[in-house]
C-alpha cells in the first residue's frame, strides 16, 4: 500500500508515535515500512508497552488471507532488512493479499512476545521524530483520530522530507479563553494563552477624520473584553513625543518634502517595531498599527517588516467616509484632540483641513495591490453602512469582521442597573429566584420616572448638536450656536420641560426608540414592570440571567465557607476563572461569552437601551465599556440602586453614575466610581 497522502492525512501523523494504518472492516490494509532504517526499528519493539488496541486477527494473530501465512509476513520484513531499498522504490502488495481470513477475531495484546512481528504484519510503521537523523521513538497511536485511507495503489510513497514538512504544519483553529484548551495553550499569570499561530496585526488605513481611531478604540475594547490581550500602537502618539524633529503644523505632512517624508516613515517603522516587541515580551495576541498607511508603498513596507515574524497574521482595515456630515462631525472632534489642544478652534480647523488635503494628494485605497498579493483586508464604509471583506481567514480576523458589521456612530445612551432589592438580598443569599421587597418595588417605580426625564433631556441635547454640525458643514462659525449643557445634577424625576421644535428631516435622528432589557428572573422583570410598554420595547433575555452558582445556589457566603471550604478558597484566589461546581455552574468567563451577543447587539443599535441585570451581569457590561483589565472585572463595585449611564463617543466613552436615595426618592449624580 502506498503511504498516506501527506497533505490529506497530516493531522493523523504525530511526532514520536507509532501509527497504525486504519482498518475499514472487513478489509485490512498493510503498510510496508517506508525505509530500511524504519524497517529495522520494528525489531526493537519487544519492550513496547501500551493500551490494548482493538483489531482483527486470524487465530495465529497475523493478518493474512487463506494463501498467506505468518511466516510470509515475517520473512517479508526480514528481507527488507537484509536488502535495503530506497523508500521510493518500495513495492505495494496487491489488494487481494490484504483481505482477512474468515477466522474469528482474537484479542491483540501489546505485551505479547510476538508483538513486533504482529505490529509489522498489522501495518504499523514508525514515523521519524526528525527526518534529518531518522531518530525514532514510539508511543501508542491515537485511537481518537482514524482517517480513512484510499485503497492501495501502485504509486510510490512520498519522501521522508515531504512527510516531515507536513508534520511541522499545525492547524490553527479558534482558541477561546475559558472555553477551549489544547496542548498548545500557554497558561500564564494572565490566564490561558493561545496557540503560537494565533497572533494578529491589524493595520489601519484611511485619511484623517474618517473614523480610524473610533474603530481602533472599539476593537481594542472588544478583544480585551473577550480576554485576548490587545493593544493599539498609534504613530501620531510617537510623532508627538518626537515633536522637536519636525514642524508642528500641516507642512509636516507634505508628501513633496523628502525630509519630513523620511521622518514619517521612520516613525511608522519604529512604532511597528514597538508592537512586535510587545508581542514578544508581554504576551500580546492582537496588535493594532494605527496610522494612515495611505499609500501602497507604505503598506508594502509594513508587510515586508512583518513577513519574517513567525505566527503573525496581518489584516488591513480601511475606514472610508464620503458622508459630508460624518466628516464634519469627525473634524469637529479632531479639534479637541491632542494635536490642537489649547489652540484657537478656527485656526485649528484650517490647519487640519490643509493636512487632509495633503494626504489626499497621494492617497491610494485598498484594492488591486492587496488582492494581487493575496493580503487580507476589510473596507468599512461610512462607519459600517457598507463592509467589504477580502480573503478573511482565521478566528481572530473573523472576530474583527463580525464586530465591524455591528457597530455605529449614532449618539445614544446605554443605561445599566441591577434589579431592585430582593428578598434574597436581605438575607445575603446568592442565586435563587426571589421577588422584590417593598423597597425594590419603589426603586423600580422611581427608576421608570427618572429614565423618562433623562430620555427627554437627551433629545434636547441632540437638537443642539445636530444644529451646530449643520452650521459647520455650511461654512458657518464653529461656535455660532451655544453648546447645550444639560443639568446633570437634576434630582427630580419629573421636572417640567419646554418642548423644542424639530425639523422633519432631523426628527428621526433625535426622537429615538428606547429598549428595556431584563433577565428571565423575577427580580429583574419586576423592576421593569413600571415602564410603559407603549413607550418602551420591554424584552426579557435568558442571556442576562445571573451567573449560575451550582451547588452554592441559595447559600450565603458564610455557609459556602463552612460547607465547601475548598470551593470558597478557590473562588477567592481567582474569581474570573473559577467555575461553581454542580449542575450548570458557571464562571465569569462563561458569562462573558454568554453575553457576547448582547454586547454586539448594543453596539449595533442606534437607539437607547436600559439593561436591568444582576451583579455579575452589571460588572461584565460596565467592564466592557470601561475597557477594564481582566483582573478588575470580577471586583467592580456595583451596588444595588445605582444607575450607570454610558454615552459612546468617537474618542472614548462618557460615564455618569446616579445613586438613588430611597428617603427623598431622587437620583443624584455622583463622581463615577466602580
Amino acid at each position: 500500500m502506498s503511504a498516506p497522502n501527506s497533505e490529506r492525512d497530516s493531522s493523523f501523523f504525530k511526532e514520536d508515535q507509532l501509527v497504525q494504518s486504519p482498518v475499514s472492516s472487513p478489509t485490512l490494509h498493510e503498510s510496508p515500512p517506508s525505509s530500511p532504517i524504519l524497517s529495522h526499528t520494528l525489531h526493537n519493539l519487544k519492550d513496547f508497552q501500551g493500551p490494548r488496541l482493538p483489531s482483527r486477527f486470524t487465530e495465529n494473530g497475523l493478518v493474512s488471507n487463506q494463501d498467506a501465512s505468518s511466516q510470509d509476513a515475517e520473512s517479508s520484513i526480514k528481507s527488507q532488512n537484509t536488502t535495503p531499498t530506497h523508500p521510493s522504490a518500495s513495492t505495494t502488495p496487491d489488494a487481494s493479499s490484504l483481505h482477512s481470513s474468515d477466522s474469528s477475531p482474537v484479542p491483540f495484546h501489546l505485551n505479547s512476545p510476538h508483538t513486533p512481528k504482529r505490529m509489522a504484519s498489522e501495518g504499523y510503521f514508525a514515523l521519524p521524530k526528525q527526518v534529518s537523523s531518522l531518530r525514532t521513538e514510539y508511543r501508542p497511536a491515537s485511537l481518537h483520530h482514524v482517517p480513512s485511507f484510499h485503497p492501495p495503489s501502485d504509486s510510490a510513497p512520498p519522501s521522508p522530507l515531504l512527510l516531515a514538512q507536513s508534520m511541522k504544519r499545525k492547524g490553527s483553529t479558534m482558541s477561546i479563553p475559558g472555553q477551549t484548551s489544547s496542548v498548545y495553550s500557554n497558561p500564564n499569570s494572565e490566564g490561558e494563552g493561545t496557540a503560537p499561530e494565533e497572533k494578529l496585526v491589524i493595520i489601519m488605513v484611511g485619511l484623517p477624520a474618517r473614523g480610524k481611531s473610533y474603530i481602533v478604540n472599539k476593537l481594542v475594547r472588544y478583544y480585551n473584553w473577550l480576554q485576548y490581550n490587545c493593544k493599539a500602537f498609534n504613530v501620531g502618539n510617537f510623532r508627538r513625543k518626537q515633536a522637536s524633529r519636525g514642524p508642528d503644523d500641516a507642512s509636516f505632512f507634505d508628501p513633496s518634502n523628502p525630509e519630513t517624508s523620511k521622518l514619517r516613515e521612520d516613525m511608522a517603522m519604529n512604532t511597528l517595531t514597538a508592537l512586535l516587541d510587545w508581542f514578544e515580551n508581554e504576551n500580546g495576541v492582537v496588535g493594532i498599527f494605527d496610522a494612515t498607511n495611505s499609500t501602497a508603498i507604505r503598506r508594502k513596507a509594513v508587510v515586508e517588516h512583518l513577513k519574517n515574524v513567525p505566527y503573525v497574521t496581518t489584516l488591513f482595515i480601511e475606514s472610508v467616509c464620503n458622508d459630508e456630515q460624518l466628516i464634519a462631525a469627525n473634524m469637529r472632534m479632531k479639534l479637541f484632540g491632542p494635536d490642537y489642544k489649547n489652540m484657537d478652534p478656527e485656526k485649528s480647523l484650517r490647519d487640519f483641513q490643509e493636512r487632509v488635503r495633503l494626504y489626499e494628494q497621494k492617497y491610494e485605497p485598498l484594492g488591486k495591490f492587496e488582492e494581487d498579493l493575496n493580503l487580507r483586508y476589510i473596507k468599512v464604509i461610512n462607519v459600517g453602512k457598507k463592509v467589504v471583506a477580502f480573503n478573511i481567514r482565521g478566528f481572530l480576523a473573523g472576530q474583527a469582521v463580525f464586530f465591524l458589521l455591528n457597530f455605529n456612530l449614532s449618539p445614544r445612551q446605554i443605561w445599566v442597573t441591577r434589579h431592585g432589592e430582593s428578598v434574597d438580598n436581605t438575607m445575603g443569599r446568592i442565586g435563587g429566584n426571589a421577588s422584590l421587597t417593598n423597597l425594590g418595588k419603589q426603586y423600580g417605580e422611581d427608576l421608570a420616572m427618572f429614565i423618562e426625564t433623562k430620555r427627554a433631556e437627551f433629545q434636547d441635547r441632540l437638537f443642539y448638536d445636530i444644529t451646530r454640525e449643520s452650521n459647520l458643514l455650511n461654512g458657518g462659525n464653529l461656535y455660532q450656536k451655544k453648546q447645550y449643557q444639560p443639568d446633570y445634577n437634576n434630582q427630580s424625576p419629573t421636572e417640567a420641560r419646554t418642548p423644542i421644535e424639530l425639523d422633519p428631516e432631523d426628527e428621526e435622528k433625535i426622537i429615538k426608540p428606547f429598549s428595556v432589557w431584563t433577565s428571565m428572573m423575577k427580580r429583574s422583570m419586576e423592576t421593569a414592570a413600571y415602564f410603559d410598554d407603549e413607550q418602551y420595547d420591554i424584552k426579557a433575555m435568558r442571556m442576562l440571567n445571573e451567573i449560575c452558582s451550582g451547588i452554592c445556589d441559595q447559600l450565603t457566603y458564610e455557609q459556602i465557607e463552612n460547607m465547601h471550604p475548598e470551593e470558597y478558597e478557590a473562588r477567592a484566589l481567582d474569581k474570573l476563572n473559577y467555575r461553581y461546581p454542580g449542575s450548570g455552574g458557571e464562571s465569569y468567563l462563561d458569562v462573558i461569552y454568554r453575553l457576547q451577543s448582547v454586547i454586539v447587539e448594543i453596539e449595533r443599535m442606534k437607539h437607547h437601551v436600559l439593561v436591568i441585570g444582576h451583579r455579575v451581569i452589571t460588572r461584565i457590561i460596565v467592564a466592557y465599556f470601561l475597557g477594564c483589565r481582566r483582573e478588575d472585572i470580577a471586583h467592580l463595585n456595583v451596588p444595588l440602586h445605582t444607575v450607570y449611564c454610558i454615552e459612546p463617543q468617537p474618542y472614548g466613552t462618557n460615564f455618569y453614575q446616579y445613586n438613588y436615595d430611597p428617603q427623598t426618592r431622587t437620583f443624584t449624580r455622583v463622581p463615577f466610581h466602580v
